[in-house]
């Protein structure tokens, strides 16, 4: 039942995609485009942050990106403190899931951690990564 889950949402995650890159270029404006300007916004505010942040120094653990945070290195600590809906016993699910079974392969993977569902998850998609 879980793999069933999982195939819906990464199906109809495709079908948005693909619905929202359509629209796009009806609107006459590139899709690559529209796609790349948040990336190159993201490097951008990335360099700034760089350089006003030199004397601080920020682990590979905690956030690989700005504003992402990777599940599969990150403690329990800063699951809790960067996920919306994630406390510390959710955060230790996570991470004694990670250890038994390996890293994550998936964003999507994270619902079968007990405690976790789709809507936990899609409210911290854009923090996320593995």
């Amino acid at each position: 039942m879980k793999y069933v889950r999982i195939l819906f949402n990464s199906l109809m995650m495709a079908v948005c995609i693909n619905i929202s890159l359509a629209h796009a270029s009806t609107v006459n404006e590139s899709t690559d485009k529209i796609v790349k300007q948040p990336i190159s916004q993201n490097q951008k505010a990335i360099e700034n942050n760089g350089s006003q942040q030199e004397g601080k120094q920020i682990s590979s653990q905690q956030i690989s990106k700005e504003g992402t945070l990777n599940i599969n290195t990150a403690s329990a600590e800063e699951l809790a403190k960067e996920l919306n809906g994630v406390g510390t016993k959710k955060a230790q699910a996570i991470i004694e899931y990670r250890e038994k079974y390996g890293p994550f392969t998936a964003i999507e993977q994270l619902q079968e951690v007990q405690g976790i569902g789709p809507m936990l998850i899609e409210k911290n998609r854009n923090k996320l990564t593995y």
